[in-house]
């Protein structure tokens, strides 16, 4: 067979092969489609957060840089996390696992990366809130809520780092063992396959870290010297939970396995199924029991690292926290890790690093753990030492540490670079508030509803982060947040000195007359220690229950007498569960003539607003004179604290002399057999012990002269 022949059919196998693998280089490859994905983005000056807002693949995300490190240009416009803008992110997903069943959050695939799991229902598509970028979905028993939003870099300071986090919530009846994992498609500009550089390993193979194993952050670029992109994934951060292990393995194998996945110690990233390198990561928190409706929260971070870079024969890169919040009461660790890049044309023979703390810091372990020692560094080959510096309990101001590089064949280079060690932030409230609630002069109370302004101010030195504050009610059915307010709100950051002020508003429920009623206060920021809580009440007084008769005239025509209709209304105000009403009216049939009568209309002032026509009602107007009326709501609830027309007459006036209307009986019920409800009638009114008002009211005429009752 010829040459030729003998690489077309090569070629054409390893292409069956990588086909039948299910890769990307099959029907689904890891490159642009020609469809253009419907986007939410959120940017900044430094990166980009884009998710998936389409129909398949909804709520996945991406992450690009912007304007990248603003010292260097080489990293702008490159992605941190795999996912291009045709067809959308796609390839990193995450996996809410509910006592041992697999979901994935957002809506389902048609590709490679979690096909075979559950998907729930969308509850809120993705879309911008304030500064961040929100999403939830019902999976099974859980309301699953995604927030990506801006944070800061613990090691470059700047706002170039993304927030991912997942709130669940149990909206079931019994607890579930609910775990979730995040998996992402890592990618430095170009290169899919960079190292992830873990403490004192660049980890190329597959690797899991557990427990007290997992770093405060890693970081990842291709070249010390010339690096595109520089990515850092915080693990460890102040007031969350640090997740309970780590993969690093190739994608493939995290694509095709939603929870548990193909994982082989030692094996590079190329991946799964095909022949390019390919790193991705699983960040997983175990499940744990979650009562029902209680919520918890999943955070991890992912953005730009903060190396300071001394180029040289032996160049040398540090990073750590560009700033440390200091504490009174106890000591604080500093982690501080090395890079070292043989950048000669030969080996580099006995290459040591050490750090020189600055006074109070002390290095862990003693002095003797300042001098390490990296061994031989073949030409281009990195290696990299890790230090925990103790910082004593009262240090505060600016610092810096140094670090020296030595070969026995190699000039010696040395690097710099600053700390801030803060003070403690420290968050203080005020709250703002009514005492009291009265009566308004048309019923209900004044105000309707009444504001609670809760001012938090952060007095320390160092930025109090992601503090939730939360207003409730103590008893649910005193008080209720007026609709449309939260009961949590979130600040991602209050800065030293700065203030902010929280309002919800808050009206009675009616379901209780009087009294005190609380509500608690809740603020705690992540790292802050004990959270700030109070107690407030308001006086409600109780409202008087009172039933009034009215008269007006229906049009403005005066002159002559009967040219003119009287509407005379029989109304109630703050009346108490009213479900039904029935009543007796007199009047002179020589002075007025009845045209009609409608039994009323009653408006709910407190509850869910709804007005209601009483749906079955009957009127007697048989015995001329009087009219008996009756009407109750059907199958409707009686309305806890209402006000309105009980009843509306419609009379011609067809004699000459002032007319009266008199009411002989009024009944109130809150239900179908239920003792009547007690009310108070106005206007001359008085009471007998069956709760029968008897009340009259004068009925004006144009131009007549009106009787005294």
């Amino acid at each position: 067979m010829p040459m030729q022949r003998r690489w077309q059919t090569l070629l054409l196998t390893v292409l069956a092969i990588s086909l039948l693998a299910g890769g990307r280089a099959g029907a689904q490859p890891k490159v642009d489609g020609n469809g253009e994905a419907e986007l939410v983005t959120l940017a900044n000056e430094y990166v980009e957060i884009l998710v998936n807002a389409s129909q398949e693949n909804t709520g996945r995300f991406a992450i690009y840089t912007t304007g990248g490190d603003p010292e260097r240009p080489e990293d702008d416009e490159k992605p941190l996390i795999y996912g291009t803008r045709h067809p959308g992110p796609w390839t990193s997903y995450t996996t809410v696992q509910i006592d041992g069943v697999s979901w994935v959050f957002g809506g389902p695939t048609q590709r490679r990366a979690g096909r075979s799991a559950n998907y729930g229902v969308p509850v809120r598509l993705p879309e911008r809130e304030g500064e961040a970028i929100v999403a939830a979905w019902q999976l099974g028993p859980l309301e699953v809520t995604q927030v990506l939003s801006f944070t800061r870099s613990l090691t470059t300071g700047l706002m170039d780092t993304v927030r991912i986090a997942y709130r669940v919530q149990n909206t079931d009846t019994r607890a579930h063992q609910v775990g979730l994992r995040i998996m992402l498609d890592t990618m430095l500009g170009a290169n899919d396959g960079a190292p992830f550089r873990v403490g004192e390993r660049a980890v190329t193979t597959d690797t899991v870290l557990v427990g007290s194993a997992i770093p405060e952050f890693w970081q990842a670029f291709d070249d010390l010297s010339q690096p595109q992109v520089m990515a850092q994934g915080t693990l460890r951060y102040p007031g969350e939970t640090p997740p309970d292990r780590i993969y690093m393995t190739n994608w493939g194998s995290l694509a095709d396995g939603v929870w548990s996945f193909d994982f082989q110690a030692g094996r590079d990233f190329t991946r799964k199924g095909e022949f390019e390198l390919d790193s991705a990561l699983a960040i997983f928190w175990d499940p744990e029991p979650l009562a029902a409706g209680e919520g918890r929260e999943y955070v991890t971070y992912y953005g730009l690292g903060g190396i300071d870079i001394a180029p040289g024969q032996l160049s040398l890169g540090l990073t750590s926290a560009r700033t440390i919040e200091g504490s009174q009461t106890e000591d604080r660790i500093l982690t501080v890790v090395a890079y070292v890049q043989n950048t000669g044309v030969g080996e580099a023979l006995n290459v040591t690093a050490e750090i020189l703390p600055p006074h109070p810091f002390q290095v862990e372990g003693g002095a003797g753990q300042a001098r390490r020692s990296l061994g031989t560094l073949p030409p281009g080959g990195t290696g990299q030492v890790r230090w925990e510096l103790r910082i004593p309990k009262g240090t505060v101001g600016t610092f810096t540490y140094r670090v020296q590089v030595h070969a026995t064949n190699a000039e010696s280079n040395e690097g710099r670079r600053e700390v801030e060690v803060l003070a403690p932030a420290q968050v203080s409230m005020r709250v703002e508030a009514p005492d009291r609630l009265g009566e308004a002069p048309d019923g209900g109370y004044d105000p309707p509803r009444f504001p609670v302004r809760v001012t938090l101010t952060n007095t320390g030195g160092s930025a109090a982060e992601w503090i939730v504050a939360r207003l409730s009610p103590a008893v649910q059915d005193q008080l209720r947040l007026e609709q449309g307010n939260a009961e949590e709100r979130l600040l991602p950051r209050l800065a030293p000195g700065e203030s902010v002020t929280l309002t919800w508003y808050l009206r009675p429920t009616g379901k209780f007359e009087r009294g005190n009623f609380y509500y608690n206060i809740r603020a705690q920021a992540a790292n802050t220690g004990e959270p700030l809580t109070g107690s407030r009440a308001i006086q409600v007084e109780p409202l008087q229950a009172r039933v009034t008769l009215e008269s007006r005239p229906i049009s403005s025509q005066a002159n002559p007498v009967g040219d003119q209709r009287v509407e005379v209304v029989l109304q109630g105000v703050n009346l108490r569960n009213v479900w039904g009403v029935a009543g007796e009216i007199s009047y002179d049939p020589e002075q007025l003539r009845l045209e009609h009568v409608l039994v009323g209309r009653v408006d709910a002032v407190v509850g869910a607003p709804r007005s209601e026509l009483f749906r079955e009602w009957q009127v007697d107007h048989s015995q001329p004179g009087r009219v008996r009326f009756a009407g109750h709501l059907g199958e409707a609830e009686p309305l806890t604290l209402a006000k309105g027309n009980l009843a509306t007459f419609w009379f011609w006036p067809v004699g000459s002399d002032a007319a009266q209307v008199r009411l002989e009986r009024l009944e109130l019920v809150a239900g179908p057999g239920r003792a009547p409800v007690d009310v108070t009638a106005q206007a001359g009114a008085s009471r007998d012990p069956q709760v029968q008002l008897n009340g009259q009211l004068q009925v004006w005429l144009a131009d007549r002269k009106t009787v005294e009752p």
